[in-house]
């Protein structure tokens, strides 16, 4: 039976992340307990042979958690999981690689919660699309749309979104300036995730120059610009002629005499 796989490196499966990105919207829960949730995730997804404690202290995490930390987080989070349940619940799959660093702290909360977020939009394609590989999950929201699920800013929406691209989490497809108006931006899974692309990000999506023609105006052409015009001063206007000052003035002397 042929395995279908859609990260590199497996994913985990949870139904919290719903109710996850609820308790972030609601100030419940922090970094500490979004750390515990990861590690949590991968310990299931390990078959429960590895410890939470391994999991985020383990392998030079970017800061400890201590037994008193880990245990006022899991209070903090069972408790908002409680209260933001979500009918009915969705399963959403997070890449193992990705839970891992999330849970080791060597990312901020914005950046799981912007993370999640996109996990949580992905959707398979339902026909073919020309932005994307053929079989490739992707996902298409505009700020404004992260911003209601997730209570962020726009702001700290785009700082978050910039470093996932960074750490090569997520990777964005060119699309046309009328979709993208409409339907947001285009994003992937990044090529540190992805199993379909492995090119960078700048080479996602066709040449938007050699797709589209070029409408930008013509500039305006000077009618003037190849005809020769005399100069302000009449002395200089036949440079090979060139009259002295006495010659000028005997000159000028002998029009007034004939008039």
């Amino acid at each position: 039976m042929r395995i279908c796989r859609e990260f590199e490196g497996g994913y985990a499966r949870t139904q919290a992340a719903d109710a996850i990105l609820a308790a972030k919207k609601n100030s419940c829960i922090g970094k500490k307990e979004l750390r515990l949730f990861f590690a949590e995730l991968e310990r299931e997804e390990s078959g429960k042979r590895v410890g939470v404690d391994f999991i985020l202290n383990g392998e030079r995490p970017k800061r400890r958690m201590t037994k008193g930390e880990q245990e006022q987080a899991q209070k903090r989070l069972y408790l908002a999981l409680d209260d933001c349940k979500s009918e009915p619940p969705l399963t959403t799959k997070i890449p193992r690689k990705f839970a891992r660093a999330a849970a080791k702290g060597l990312l901020d909360a914005s950046e799981m919660i912007a993370a999640l977020f996109y996990f949580r939009w992905r959707k398979p394609q339902r026909r073919r699309r020309k932005l994307v590989k053929r079989g490739e999950r992707y996902a298409s929201f505009t700020y404004e749309q992260a911003r209601a699920v997730t209570g962020l800013a726009r702001s700290t929406l785009c700082k978050a979104f910039q470093c996932l691209r960074r750490l090569k989490v997520v990777a964005v497809s060119w699309r046309p300036m009328e979709q993208l108006k409409r339907f947001g931006m285009l994003f992937v899974d990044g090529e540190a995730l992805n199993l379909y692309c492995k090119k960078r990000e700048r080479y996602r999506g066709s040449n938007p120059y050699k797709r589209l023609q070029k409408t930008r105006t013509q500039s305006a052409q000077n009618a003037n610009a190849n005809r020769s015009t005399l100069p302000n001063n009449s002395l200089k206007a036949f440079p090979g002629k060139r009259e002295t000052l006495s010659e000028t003035l005997s000159r000028i002397r002998g029009r007034f005499a004939t008039a």
